[in-house]
């Protein structure tokens, strides 16, 4: 069962995607899902966001610190 976005976040938003569930591992988005990026401890989740988007992932939750490194900023 998916929720919308502002569901998720308790916020009104301009675009509210459905989310089909939540993952912080690139690795197993799926297409409907949001994608938790953030750094790690063994790796900066923030660069697997291109990856997730491609994977089918309709929203990220990216820390912004420092995010201008990267290339979805």
């Amino acid at each position: 069962m998916s929720q919308r976005l502002s569901e998720l976040l308790r916020r009104d938003l301009a675009t509210d995607p459905a989310i089909a569930g939540v993952t912080a591992d690139s690795r197993k988005v799926r297409p409907g899902d949001g994608f938790i990026a953030w750094p790690g401890a063994a790796t900066d989740a923030r660069e697997h966001v291109a990856g997730a988007l491609t994977s089918g992932a309709t929203a990220c939750l990216v820390e912004l610190a420092s995010a201008d490194r990267f290339a979805f900023s």
